[in-house]
């Protein structure tokens, strides 16, 4: 016997979406960060200013002029550093940001009193205020152990082998060498043991060394002092290559 044929249904349609109902989106790297800096800046903001303050932080600078003054003549204080349009605007504002979250008070003497990943946090929640930025706030206002990385530290830290790299070329090619926030995660977790000198002279060497021997493009290796120490002096840095081409 032949058995009866299996009736077919029709293709059903998915239901309705629920009234309200929106669609989850996973949030992106930048989303979560940025809440995560929030959430530390409102633990920071828990924290009183010291009181009384102490005269040696007292500040030189009245920024609530600052704050209140016409923006051409911030411009006129800063405009030997370039951008200067930009920064005396971002400087205001972060000075109206500053006086609204600490009602009334321009101060940030309760980062001093504030665990640094919430300081950390604080400080990278506001506007223009960058990692190297803010390394530079942790260990020379706030005497945290941190060390800031740009791109020239990243540059002299990758020449001396002290930053590993992909191939042997990317010692002759700066496009290669790895990104700041990278650099920055490899030596954090490194250097933060050393105590707060070491960080302080090893930060200003590093600027140092930079400007007077490490060049981006013309790094003079012959007359480096850490030349008997570094990858890419050993493997024949170009202005080293000249000297001994004489």
């Amino acid at each position: 016997a032949i058995p009866p044929p299996i009736p077919s249904t029709p293709p059903t349609s998915p239901p309705a979406p629920r009234s309200g109902w929106v669609p989850y989106r996973k949030k992106t790297k930048d989303q979560i960060v940025r809440e995560e800096r929030l959430a530390l800046a409102a633990k920071a903001l828990l924290v009183p200013d010291p009181s009384p303050r102490p005269a040696e932080t007292r500040d030189l600078i009245n920024w609530r002029a600052v704050m209140r003054a016409p923006l051409e003549e911030v411009v006129e204080c800063i405009q030997c550093r370039g951008m200067h349009y930009m920064l005396a605007q971002r400087i205001q504002r972060v000075l109206r940001r500053v006086e609204a979250e600490r009602n009334g008070e321009l101060s940030l003497e309760f980062l001093r009193d504030c665990p640094t990943d919430v300081a950390r946090g604080y400080l990278l929640s506001m506007e223009g205020y960058g990692v190297k930025t803010v390394s530079c706030i942790l260990l020379l206002a706030l005497y945290r152990a941190d060390f800031p990385v740009d791109v020239n530290v990243g540059r002299i830290m990758a020449r001396l082998g002290w930053v590993p790299l992909e191939t042997e070329e990317a010692l002759e090619e700066l496009s290669q060498y790895a990104p700041e926030p990278a650099v920055y995660t490899f030596l954090r977790e490194r250097l933060n043991s050393f105590g707060l000198q070491t960080l302080f002279e090893l930060h200003y060497h590093m600027i140092t060394l930079g400007k007077v021997f490490c060049e981006k493009r013309t790094p003079n290796c012959a007359a480096c002092p850490l030349r008997d120490m570094c990858e890419y002096a050993s493997s024949g840095g170009k202005r080293q290559q000249k000297e001994n081409d004489r």
